[in-house]
């Protein structure tokens, strides 16, 4: 079984109080987490880290998690992409990364932020074989049933 179906890595870019709240409910679905607090400790992390994933509060300002989801979506490898969910109070979001995420409005319950991430994270493994399939599996879903279909639905 690969790593990332043993502990999914995700480093949560968000203010002290929120973040350690989501670390606690990601770390109860299995979850390895890192969190920064600005976009510099975000970028030390993502060398340190090595997340699968990302969680970045968009509204943190000018060098916060916005600028964070742009400069990873130049930078990371096409092969191994990583996933991201995107937190803002705002109506729209500009310039988000066109694939890979979701974008969550805030203020909500940690679990729905949760939620977005593993169906993010279910849905990039689809092309992955055994190892998507066991990652998948882990965050509560199936292979859908239908012929032809290379796709995940919750369990």
């Amino acid at each position: 079984m690969s790593p990332l179906a043993v502990h999914p890595r995700v480093l949560c870019l968000h203010r002290p109080r929120e973040a350690a709240t989501l670390a606690t409910q990601l770390h109860a679905r299995g979850f390895a987490v890192a969190q920064a607090y600005s976009y510099d400790d975000a970028i030390a992390a993502l060398a340190r880290f090595r997340p699968h994933a990302i969680v970045a509060d968009v509204d943190l300002g000018e060098a916060g998690g916005l600028q964070l989801l742009r400069r990873v979506a130049t930078v990371v490898d096409a092969h191994a992409p990583l996933a991201w969910v995107a937190l803002s109070s705002a109506e729209q979001v500009p310039s988000l990364p066109r694939a890979g995420g979701a974008l969550v409005h805030t203020p909500c319950p940690p679990f729905v932020i949760v939620t977005a991430l593993c169906r993010v994270l279910a849905a990039m493994a689809a092309g992955r074989g055994a190892a998507g399939l066991a990652l998948a599996r882990l965050l509560g879903f199936a292979r859908a049933r239908a012929p032809g279909r290379r796709h995940f639905v919750p369990r």
